[in-house]
């Protein structure tokens, strides 16, 4: 009947509108962000282009090749850390360990051995299972107040912007368009009390000294022992929160 047909005429012209407007955004949104360089998180289309363009792997870590046998005469600075080491986002020359490289010179070797989203435990492993192997003269520690969280199963979840776990996937995989929305859509949800923040989450979790923080303390410890039994000196680098959460943290 014709007024089937109108129906069905508005339907398509409805459907084909909204998928010619997604489209469109897609486009814009690539366009806008085309010299965004932040990779977070690094499942968002975002953190895929980058790391299709920028990262370089050499055995499981974001540097240039090398052999685990330490050639004579060179000293090896090892760094041990997460994402803030790795520097996500930037390209390789504005990697810290390679500015440390640079001012020190001479024979020395820096090797960045970190990985996104390792904690304490992590890190005790890379330790004793690669920059040991390595061969290196002095290990730097990279800590930021998530080390603590050995476990993220407790962290705060927001709703997911598409319900469905393997569509929301591929969509924040392959689509500027939906990261962009689910991360703010996520930013609503913490700002207006739906989810817990992530900063007063940790200090919920781990704000107690005599609590649950007592378990990466402890691994703190280990990779203090570790390096000791090997004769390798240790540094520490402390990344502030820059956050609006910094006093919750």
């Amino acid at each position: 009947s014709p007024a089937v047909k109108r129906l069905a005429a508005i339907a398509a012209l409805v459907f084909v509108s909204l998928v010619i407007s997604l489209v469109a955004g897609e486009f814009a949104v690539r366009w806008i962000f085309r010299d965004l360089t932040t990779t977070t998180p690094i499942e968002s289309w975002f953190g895929e282009r980058w790391k299709a363009a920028h990262l370089q792997r050499t055995k499981g870590f974001r540097e240039r090749p090398f052999s685990w046998r330490k050639p004579p005469g060179e000293r090896r600075l090892v760094v041990v850390g997460d994402s803030f080491t790795v520097a996500m986002g930037l390209p390789d020359e504005d990697r810290y360990a390679r500015r440390i490289e640079s001012a020190l010179g001479g024979d020395v070797r820096v090797l960045q051995m970190a990985r996104p989203g390792q904690e304490f435990d992590g890190h005790v492993a890379t330790l004793r299972d690669d920059a040991v192997r390595a061969g290196a003269d002095f290990v730097l520690l990279q800590f930021y107040v998530n080390d603590f969280e050995l476990s993220k199963l407790a962290r705060p979840r927001p709703s997911r912007l598409v319900g469905v776990s393997w569509i929301h996937a591929f969509l924040y995989r392959h689509s500027a368009l939906y990261a962009v929305a689910a991360l703010q859509w996520n930013a609503l949800q913490a700002n207006t009390g739906l989810v817990e923040d992530y900063g007063s989450y940790l200090q919920r979790r781990y704000g107690d000294p005599k609590g649950e923080s007592q378990i990466a303390v402890g691994l703190l410890r280990k990779f203090f022992e570790i390096a000791r039994t090997h004769d390798i000196p240790v540094g520490v680098v402390l990344f502030p929160v820059l956050s609006d959460s910094d006093e919750a943290c």
